[in-house]
This record gives C-alpha cells, sequence and structure tokens, in this order.
C-alpha cells in the first residue's frame, strides 16, 4: 500500500514538472532571433558600424549599401519569425506577432536613415542656399524620428509583456 502511495506521489511530481517542450523550443527560436538581431546592429563589422564608417568617410553610396544590406537582413528576420509554427504553443501567435512588430518597427527606424543620408549628401554642396535646406530638412527628419523610437519603445514593451505572459502561460 504504502508502495502504491509513494508510486503515485513520484508520478504525480514527475508529470507536474514536465515543462512543454514545443514552448521551450518556440522561446529558445525566439531568443536566437534576438541575438540576430543584436548582431546586424551591435556586432563587430555590422552592417550598422559599416553604415556609420562610411558616414565618417563621406562615403554615401557606401552607407546607402549597409543600409541594404540592414532592410535584407531585417527583412529574413521577420520573414522567418512569421513562418515559425505555434502549433500546440500556448500564446505562441501573440508572442510571434508581438516580435513581428517589434522588429518592423526596428527595421523602419534603421532604414528611415537613407532620407537622412541624401540630406547629409546635399548639405556638402558648394551653394549656400542647399546647405541650408539640406540642413533644415534635416531637423525635420530628426523630429520625424523621434516617432520611430517611440513604436521601437512600444512595440518592445508589448513584446515584454507577452513574452512573460508565455513564460506564466506555459510554465516555465
Amino acid at each position: 500500500m504504502k508502495l502504491n502511495l509513494l508510486v503515485a506521489v513520484f508520478l504525480l511530481i514527475g508529470l507536474s514538472s514536465c515543462k512543454p517542450r514545443k514552448a521551450i523550443d518556440f522561446k529558445e527560436t525566439i531568443a536566437q532571433n534576438e541575438r540576430r538581431l543584436f548582431g546586424i546592429l551591435l556586432s563587430k563589422d555590422s552592417p550598422k558600424e559599416r553604415k556609420l564608417k562610411c558616414l565618417i568617410n563621406d562615403n554615401f553610396k557606401g552607407a546607402l549599401q549597409a543600409i541594404d544590406t540592414i532592410e535584407q537582413q531585417f527583412n529574413a528576420l521577420i520573414k522567418e519569425t512569421s513562418s515559425l509554427p505555434v502549433d500546440g504553443v500556448v500564446q505562441g501567435d501573440e508572442v510571434k506577432m508581438a516580435a513581428v512588430n517589434y522588429y518592423t518597427a526596428l527595421r523602419n527606424l534603421h532604414t528611415f536613415d537613407r532620407q537622412e543620408i541624401s540630406w547629409l549628401e546635399m548639405n556638402n554642396d558648394k551653394d549656400a542656399e542647399k546647405v541650408r535646406k539640406a540642413q533644415d530638412e534635416l531637423l525635420q527628419q530628426n523630429y520625424k524620428k523621434k516617432t520611430f523610437f517611440q513604436q521601437v519603445y512600444d512595440t518592445e514593451q508589448a513584446l515584454d509583456k507577452e513574452l512573460k505572459g508565455f513564460d506564466k502561460a506555459n510554465g516555465l
């Protein structure tokens, strides 16, 4: 009798300690995507760093090519995240959409630099009127960029909230 009770207790403990494998794999994929994201933006020799080096050297064409690379890498990350399977993963769809929205907001922020670069290029013109116009436009562009930063902040907060809910719902 005691043996049956002991086996039942161990069985209940074993079953209650099991974590959903699909949820763990899904969360690990999201974490890998975050690491890829930081690689795009912050790693040594990243396209973002190449863009900055090009701007320092007044190589506007090279900076625009780096932005194209950033956009391609973000598009691949967004596409991969959008295609993640969420079957059998509680709140997986919500996390997936929040991650896609966050990556999209970051892509929009970092590709907005194209417009700034065109005005920076005009800023090097010898015509004083063109330079003044370019400087005025750069100020307006910086004001517009503020909205992109706010979108990134908002979508990052939404992703964090969804991840916390995901952990709770899946017992992680």
